[in-house]
């Protein structure tokens, strides 16, 4: 689903992260959380960064395969007659979708990404929602990752300090000349718009192979984030650090939607809601 990444700011972050190898719906519409609304950000040190996205994974006609598998489930259970119990509205709404969350602060980065299904349970037709994926947490002392599948919690060493304190990257305006450069080498049809989402700056490039089009943002260059032309490795703990794909639409070929629901800049966050937890299928904010 992503093309390999090239460019200065990737390549400084590979290096790094060589050396060491909340939950429930999503809050609001992607115009509703301005991404730095009266926050200076204009110093190298990097604020506080808190992203909430949903990403829907569609079959080539659009429709969500996990909604219409558990409707088609659904009917043959109400035809047979018997006790159902179906889920909730709120329930089907989540079935299929991704919920990605992403925190940044210096020292610290974490991701959760949790993916919405359903099962039958023991009896045949009483229907509960169920979650899999990973929260993954880094610092400077270690990385915790659990299974949102089994709960299973994983321990390894920290990834190098100057990934973490991001205290390296380029002003926008260098890493744009850079990728106007390796353009040809890139799946794109030209150069990106300036666009914004979620109230945060982005570039948007319009993919050439079928891909659909994908907007990055663009106001974290001199922290290390990357403006490469590539959709976003939702498999890739290293492009989920990355890369911040604000905006991702669907293509003849490429059939995931990423929707950001929530962007914010420099405002803030609990530290605990950075740190692993079990899966769950309770509506609560996972940003603390």
């Amino acid at each position: 689903m992503s093309s390999p990444r090239t460019g200065v700011v990737i390549s400084l972050l590979l290096l790094a992260a060589c050396a060491g190898e909340s939950s429930g719906g999503a809050p609001g519409s992607n115009n509703e959380s301005p991404a730095s609304e009266g926050v200076d950000i204009s110093s190298d040190a990097m604020p506080a960064i808190y992203v909430d996205q949903r990403v829907t994974r569609l079959r080539s006609d659009g429709t969500n395969t996990e909604r219409r598998d558990y409707q088609f489930t659904l009917d043959i259970c109400r035809e047979k007659g018997g006790a159902v119990a179906a889920l909730s509205e709120e329930e089907v709404a989540k079935l299929g979708v991704t919920r990605l969350q992403r925190w940044f602060m210096a020292g610290r980065a974490a991701y959760r990404s949790e993916t919405f299904t359903y099962s039958r349970g023991a009896i045949e037709c009483q229907f509960t929602l169920e979650s899999e994926g990973t929260h993954a947490y880094y610092d400077e002392s270690q990385s915790v990752a659990i299974d949102l599948a089994t709960n299973e919690k994983t321990v390894s060493e920290p990834l190098r300090a100057d990934l973490l304190n991001r205290s390296f990257g380029v002003p926008l305006e260098k890493a744009l000349a850079h990728e106007m450069k390796t353009i040809k080498t890139h799946p794109v049809a030209g150069p990106p718009t300036k666009q914004s989402v979620a109230g945060a700056p982005c570039l948007m490039w319009q993919g050439s192979n079928g891909s659909g089009d994908y907007c990055i943002w663009s106001g974290g260059t001199r922290w290390g984030f990357s403006i490469v032309p590539s959709l976003q490795n939702l498999d890739s703990p290293k492009d989920l650090l990355l890369s911040l794909v604000l905006k991702q639409e669907r293509g003849p070929r490429q059939h995931t939607q990423i929707t950001t629901d929530r962007f914010v800049v420099g405002a803030g966050f609990d530290v605990d809601a950075m740190k692993p937890r079990t899966a769950t299928t309770s509506s609560s904010s996972g940003e603390g």
